[in-house]
Order: structure tokens, then sequence, then C-alpha cells
């Protein structure tokens, strides 16, 4: 709990009140730090400049009005691809390259749903996207690495339609090529389901 960095407010009687950001994006970040999907490399052709390196806990798939989940290789593909940039370091006219590097242990994809032309949104205003299980790319594959589905995080809005808003958050786990479990708190024990159910999709899992 202490990772969420809570807010902790006194009250009568004893109580108190705790109260953090408990989005499943932040919840990746503060818990899972140490294994990011991915490493953003930014490096000048020139020594001299300075070579800077960031974390990625999770890459971002911006879905359009087709709403498909079967296009998560080519997305990979074009996100792994080097781009090139004027360097930015004071009296340096060189181009700088920006490679990302996927991880080779797992990855966390955010959906982003947008039933319009408009993407310039905040992402907190992104629809949820609803998909079959069985619609969504099984396997990925980065060089020579290749990821398998692993689950589903899923979120069912509050009123606001929101993604920071008040809701239920349930995990879609696959066990084997075809058979799935919903994994929901206000159940007593895993819930098998069809690979054609159709599902929430906020975030998606995938591993080696």
């Amino acid at each position: 709990m202490s990772l969420m960095i809570p807010d902790v407010q006194p009250l009568e009687y004893g109580n108190s009140l705790v109260t953090c950001d408990a989005t499943i994006s932040h919840v990746i970040k503060a818990i899972l730090s140490d294994i990011p999907s991915a490493k953003e490399i930014t490096e000048c052709i020139s020594s001299k400049c300075d070579k800077s390196e960031r974390n990625i806990m999770y890459l971002t798939y911006q879905m359009g009005k087709e709403g498909r989940l079967d296009e998560l290789q080519s997305f990979l593909d074009e996100r792994i691809e080097t781009d090139f940039i004027n360097c930015a370091q004071i009296g340096c006219d060189n181009m700088k390259s920006v490679k990302t590097i996927i991880s080779k242990m797992s990855l966390f994809i955010d959906v982003l749903y947008w039933e319009d032309e408009n993407d310039q949104c905040s992402s907190e205003a992104a629809n949820i996207s609803m998909a079959r299980l069985c619609d969504i790319s099984p396997i990925i594959i980065c060089d020579t690495t290749t990821y398998e589905l692993r689950g589903v995080i899923a979120f069912r809005q509050g009123k606001s339609k929101l993604r920071h808003s008040i809701g239920h958050h349930t995990t879609y786990a696959k066990r084997d090529t075809k058979h799935w479990e919903l994994y929901d708190d206000l159940k007593t024990k895993p819930v098998p389901i069809k690979d054609t159910t159709i599902v929430p999709c906020e975030f998606l899992l995938y591993t080696i």
C-alpha cells in the first residue's frame, strides 16, 4: 500500500480516511517500476552530447473508430522503428536517434478507443474498448522474442464515463490457447468463460 503513496486523513474516534490513485496505469507505475515494458534511448551521433534513457511502463495503443484489436503486431512494428530528430543541445546541429527497446519479459499495452477522429483529447476521456477475447491478437513478436497474450484488465466505468472515475476492475486470465477465467473480487472463486465473451479492455498483458 505504501508504494501507492496514499493520503491519510485522521477522523474522529481513532478512524482514518485513506485515499490514493487506484487507476491501473498508476498501479503499474508504482508497483512494477523495476520491470518496465520498454526503454527509450535517445542518443546523438556526436559523442559530446548527453545520452538519455527513460523507462516506459506501458505502451499506448490508440484504436481508430473501427475498434480493432487484431492489429497489435503492426502497432508494435511501428513503435520500435528508430526515429531521428534534431539534437536540442546548444551548439549541436546533428541528428539524434530515438530507439525503443522492448522488455524481454513482459509487455503491458494501454488500449485507448476513440469513436471519432479526435484523438487529441485527454486519455481519461477515451472510451473503453469492447472486444471478444478471441479477437485480440494472441501472439505478437518483437525481433526474435515471442509474446503471448496472458490477460486482459477490464474496467467498468462509473456515470462520468472517465477512465479515472469510480468503477470496478476485473481481470480475465488466459490459461491455455482458448480457456479463460474471470477474476472478480465480488465473486468467491474464478469463473470459467468462453473466448467469445465480449469484455471491456483497458490493459492487455503479454509475456514470453
